[in-house]
């Protein structure tokens, strides 16, 4: 895939560097607004850590690194908060590689006492050679409560650990049920539904949830603050390639929306639901482009509602076509339990691997999920390689086994050794191949036989 051209480097010198780190020394301070940053750093005073968060000082670091004239433009004419990283300007982020580790702030269930979280990441940071990188998820209400009140602690610790260690890393925020409830008391419409359908299966005693309807413009005009005051603190940094395209979500970043048979009619009393999603979508991935502008755009991509196939290509269309350097396409549902290349999202993801990045998650975990199954690590891999695929996201518990990683790191070695076709042939004669259409039936008439309520 090309690139943008890369811009001229801004020449630096010894002098302007130690410049920088004499900045950041000093007393305690109060906090200076902007301009007497400015004044401040003009004279050579110093400018303490206590006031500047962890993204600020690195991006004043980098920009006190280039030329004194330079400085003194950059400073002038933009906040000091929104600073970027001076490799920012230079070209566009490079596309995902490898495999991403899945630090969710929703998963992390008792480890985010007393931040465990961190101490894990330290070691499995230091020793495991087989990750290429971090991918950070949260949801908005947990960064931002309150109107106005943003609270970045988690994504910071994360944030900075990749940083220590070289790891570029991916921003996720989930919407949907993980919209702030003070939202939707500023008018946001409410779509309520029960989740008939979990990881094991049909729920017999749903529950009711409630997520925006993704096109309402008060909802759009609060979650694109929130991308923006997000693309603000972290779109300079080099460190950050990607976010996710979210917002058209229910309980993940993945497109699903509610689509049981009552869902679906209350979509229809809304009115030309499909081609108002389309067009929310189109609106979401052009507010990460202009947030983001420098990192690849991941859409995770899904079914949002039963039917919208013509929709769904429409929606990777426009990124592909308006965002081809930094368009990502991803499946978020890689499993080994069969051969997927008929699955619809896969065929999405085949036809376009040629023009944009792509990539997957795993549909779930090899150690420690005990919720879903995730299938034979040989059919991951092969249907992994079907559509040359350029990542792969995978669940916490599964980037802290470093014996997994490595097994991953190798098997998928092998297979673009052998290639597609020799390695699929090798699955069969060794009996570890499954077909993806047996499984199907089997898995219809199973649910025909226990859930007969929901055909």
């Amino acid at each position: 895939m090309s690139t943008e051209a890369e811009r001229p480097r801004v020449d630096r010198t010894e002098n302007a560097g130690n410049m920088a780190e004499n900045i950041l020394r000093g007393p305690n301070r109060e906090a200076a607004t902007p301009a007497q940053l400015v004044e401040r750093l003009l004279k050579g005073s110093p400018i303490t850590t206590n006031e500047l968060n962890p993204m600020q000082i690195t991006n004043l670091k980098n920009i006190a690194k280039t030329s004194f004239m330079a400085t003194v433009v950059g400073i002038a004419c933009f906040p000091i908060w929104g600073f970027a990283d001076s490799q920012a300007d230079e070209k566009i982020s490079g596309p995902m590689k490898g495999l991403f580790w899945r630090v969710d702030w929703s998963y992390m269930k008792e480890k985010r006492t007393d931040g465990a979280y961190l101490e894990d990441m330290k070691k499995n940071l230091s020793s495991n050679s087989c990750l290429g990188g971090i991918f950070i998820g949260f949801g908005w209400n947990d960064i931002e409560p309150k109107p106005g009140e943003y609270n970045w602690k988690f994504v910071d610790s994360v944030v900075e650990l990749a940083r220590r260690y070289g790891k570029p890393y991916k921003l996720s925020v989930k919407a949907g049920i993980r919209t702030p409830e003070w939202v939707y008391n500023e008018g946001a419409q409410i779509f309520s539904y029960k989740k008939t359908r979990g990881a094991r299966g049909w729920i017999k005693n749903p529950k009711e949830s409630h997520i925006p309807i993704p096109w309402d413009p008060i909802y759009l005009k609060y979650f694109k603050k929130f991308i923006e005051q997000m693309g603000e603190r972290y779109s300079g940094d080099y460190n950050c390639i990607a976010v996710t395209i979210s917002g058209i979500n229910s309980r993940s970043a993945e497109m699903h929306l509610p689509k049981g048979p009552e869902d679906i009619r209350e979509w229809e009393r809304l009115g030309d639901y499909k081609g108002k999603i389309v067009e929310a979508t189109g609106k979401l991935t052009d507010i990460f482009a202009d947030s983001f502008p420098r990192q690849q755009l991941c859409v995770h991509l899904a079914m949002p509602i039963k039917g919208m196939n013509t929709e769904l290509k429409s929606i990777l269309d426009y990124g592909v076509k308006k965002y081809p350097e930094r368009f990502t396409a991803q499946d978020c549902q890689l499993s080994g339990k069969s051969d997927q290349s008929q699955s619809v999202i896969y065929q999405l993801i085949h036809d376009v691997k040629d023009k944009v990045h792509h990539g997957f998650q795993n549909v779930a975990g090899w150690t420690g999920d005990g919720l879903r199954d995730q299938g034979s690590l040989e059919m991951t891999v092969l249907n992994y390689i079907g559509v040359d695929a350029e990542y792969l996201e995978v669940a916490y518990n599964d980037g802290m086994n470093q014996d997994f990683c490595r097994r991953w790191v190798d098997e998928v070695a092998k297979a673009k050794q052998m290639g597609y076709e020799e390695y699929k042939a090798s699955l069969i004669q060794n009996g570890k191949y499954v077909d993806g259409h047996r499984v199907k039936k089997a898995l219809r008439q199973r649910r025909r036989r226990l859930f007969p309520q929901f055909q």
